[in-house]
């Protein structure tokens, strides 16, 4: 299961991958191809990857004949649970489905449809006081809004980065070729600009005692660069 907040244009390449992973290390040396079990692969997006005029907010796929639609094996499955579209819907929504429930809690936890469903559905009223507790929790609370600042952060600083790139490619325009110094000058900026913010909030989080694992998940530096600071 993974969930992405912001679209990084590779979901369906890397969900494909993170399958064929999962079912071909099962297989140790010497095993037999029967003892494969059944792989799913879930993504739950924060925006939507398929086209908007198809509404449905949960897609699955497995492998079929393409005219027949006859199924090949049930060992290997995607879904993908686009949450947008959830919200556009939510209307429309029939609350006697456990999917559409808990995904309404994923969406908005502290809504008075959640308070409903919590009283009938002993698993959301657990998950609520996991969240309670975890909201009370100071370090918990740090790491989650030092996810959202560098959310923010990488945001204001790609736009501040393409400014800066489109300044360096007009002075290098100027001398070798206003097209070809536009390209270096944006990307340049762009790379140098993401670098460098990705270094601060390393530091702060390194500071605060987090985890090697964390600050390299949050900021996509290197182990051999977060170890440096």
């Amino acid at each position: 299961i993974e969930m992405q907040i912001k679209n990084e244009y590779n979901m369906r390449e890397r969900s494909l991958y993170h399958l064929s992973k999962i079912f071909s290390s099962q297989l140790q040396a010497g095993k037999n191809y029967r003892t494969l079990k059944r792989s799913v692969v879930i993504s739950i997006l924060n925006y939507n990857l398929f086209n908007l005029d198809v509404n449905r907010v949960h897609r699955s796929f497995l492998f079929q004949d393409t005219e027949t639609h006859e199924e090949l094996s049930k060992l290997m499955e995607l879904h993908y649970i686009e949450l947008p579209k959830l919200k556009s819907q939510i209307n429309k929504i029939s609350f006697d489905n456990l999917l559409t429930d808990w995904l309404l809690f994923l969406t908005s936890p502290d809504s008075e449809v959640i308070s409903m469903l919590k009283k009938k559905i002993p698993e959301i009223k657990e998950a609520v006081s996991i969240l309670e507790i975890l909201s009370k929790d100071k370090e918990a609370r740090e790491i989650y809004e030092m996810r959202e600042r560098a959310m923010l952060n990488e945001n204001t600083n790609l736009e501040g980065a393409k400014m800066e790139g489109l300044e360096r490619g007009l002075e290098q325009g100027l001398q070798n070729g206003l097209k070809q110094g536009l390209e270096q000058g944006l990307e340049q900026g762009l790379q140098q600009g993401a670098h460098d913010k990705a270094i601060n909030i390393a530091i702060k989080m390194k500071k605060k005692g987090n985890s090697i694992e964390d600050i390299i998940e949050i900021t996509g530096l290197t182990k051999h660069e977060v170890s440096k600071l």
